[in-house]
């Protein structure tokens, strides 16, 4: 979905390096294997 929106292959390091990014600015959390909106708040904004 993200390589058909953005007209690009983007590789697995990559994604994975976006994630953790996402991660360590609190923006995700990670719970198991699934990656949430840290708030509740930030589902509605996207």
């Amino acid at each position: 979905m993200l390589e058909a929106r953005e007209g690009y292959r983007i590789d697995d390091k990559k994604v994975t390096e976006l994630l953790q990014n996402l991660v360590d600015s609190s923006f995700l959390v990670k719970d198991g294997d699934i990656y949430k909106p840290s708030d509740p708040l930030i589902t509605r904004a996207f």
